[in-house]
């Protein structure tokens, strides 16, 4: 089974260009987030959902989600970068959290190994057949 995943909703107001946030998010925010281990535990991913703009909801909204293995919480992950923070704390008041998460998708079943294939010997207009006689048994004309 996967880590848990913590989730948190991100409704933007009409004040806030969702593009210049996304981009902050994923080219600043993302790479600026701790990912070695800490006291609780270590962020093992994350992901930026945005509403599709052709939903029946504004494409305001987001879904923030980081893979956790360690002690689960509401807090966001722990970010190395002060200037990134700072600037952060600009949209801080905009996440609403969702909490932690597990997938309960089952794994899927293993594909059966593929059976032998059939030997394909030359028939009598010179092309193969499979499945009929064998290299040492041609099949009769």
């Amino acid at each position: 089974m996967a880590n848990p995943k913590i989730v948190f909703r991100i409704t933007l107001p009409e004040q806030v260009d969702p593009d210049v946030f996304e981009t902050f998010m994923t080219g600043r925010f993302f790479p600026a987030v701790h990912r070695g281990p800490t006291r609780i535990g270590l962020v093992t991913g994350l992901n930026l959902w945005r509403r599709a703009a052709n939903s029946e909801q504004p494409s305001r909204v987001f879904l923030m989600e980081y893979g956790f293995n360690g002690v689960l919480s509401d807090r966001l992950p722990r970010v190395d970068d002060e200037a990134v923070l700072s600037e952060f704390e600009a949209y801080s008041s905009y996440f609403e959290p969702l909490g932690p998460f597990t997938d309960r998708t089952p794994e899927p079943e293993p594909e059966p190994e593929p059976g032998p294939e059939p030997e394909a010997v030359l028939t009598a207009e010179g092309g193969a057949a499979a499945g009929r006689g064998s290299a040492a048994t041609p099949p009769s004309v």
